[in-house]
């Protein structure tokens, strides 16, 4: 099994977890003065899990797992989330005016299967404009 970087995976955040996803940004607040950034909402499904990249949950977390050290997580499980970037409510995906939903924040997007391909075909990035993920297909 290959698992990629940028592939998404779901676990469940201890109340330690939570805490730190939503203190990430006050060194950079702090910094600022008064100019205050906020983390995106945190997402939690039906099971109590929220979707995060790999990459972003190994730059958050990874400092402050280790031997001795109490969990963000638990179960201490990645679950690897393979569905899609863009899920599509149609499932005749070269047909006009189909509705693209984000699969992290949920948001709909209207754009056609061949426009969403040709921007992946020459590398071009696509974000979600309500959350920011990155929806290229890897």
């Amino acid at each position: 099994m290959n698992i990629n970087l940028n592939d998404f995976v779901k676990v469940k955040l201890t109340d330690l977890g939570k805490d730190i996803y939503h203190h990430q940004l006050d060194e950079i607040n702090e910094l600022l003065g008064k100019i205050h950034i906020q983390p995106r909402e945190l997402v939690v499904d039906k099971d109590g899990k929220i979707r995060i990249q790999l990459w972003e949950f190994i730059e958050l977390y990874g400092k402050h797992i280790g031997m001795g050290k109490p969990n963000v997580i638990e179960p201490l499980n990645l679950e690897v989330d393979d569905k899609g970037r863009w899920v599509t409510d149609s499932t005749i995906l070269d047909s006009n005016n189909t509705d693209y939903f984000c699969s992290r924040c949920g948001h709909k997007i209207k754009m056609d299967y061949t426009t969403i391909k040709a921007y992946q075909e020459v590398g071009k990035l696509l974000f979600c404009e309500h959350c920011g993920a990155d929806m290229r297909e890897e």
